[in-house]
């Protein structure tokens, strides 16, 4: 479940740098928010919120982009949550996990980016992170 702080910053509560929101911001935000509160729909909100993403997932010139690349990588790790197949989850995981922390560390006035790796990081169970 999402923190009462990372809700704020979804909800842009919380100053997240000096970016204007997009309209893909706000589509990644709405899928996060679903994913994160509804488990029924998740495999549609992972498929939607990475078609939206993807195609700034490796780039972080702006703080915009780090956001969205931020998101990316928290949909991967949703996706890796969901499936079923043990190599790609682990896969998932990682590109995730590298795409949060990229974004977080070339951008660390973004709050979004660094609540959502920290919220995904904490939810990570003990015995996959020594696979990490």
């Amino acid at each position: 479940m999402l923190t009462k702080l990372a809700f704020l910053a979804i909800l842009g509560l919380i100053p997240c740098g000096d970016i204007i929101v997009s309209d893909m911001v706000k589509g990644a935000r709405k899928y996060y928010y679903l994913l994160a509160n509804d488990l029924k729909e998740a495999n549609v909100c992972i498929k939607r919120g990475l078609e939206i993403t993807s195609k700034y997932q490796d780039t972080a010139s702006s703080c915009e982009d780090a956001l969205i690349s931020a998101y990316h990588g928290a949909f991967l790790a949703f996706r890796a949550r969901e499936g079923l197949n043990p190599v790609n989850k682990i896969t998932d995981l990682r590109e995730g996990l590298r795409l949060l922390d990229k974004a977080a560390a070339e951008h660390p006035d973004l709050e979004e980016a660094v609540i959502m790796k920290n919220n995904i990081y904490e939810n990570i169970p003990f015995y996959v992170k020594a696979l990490l």
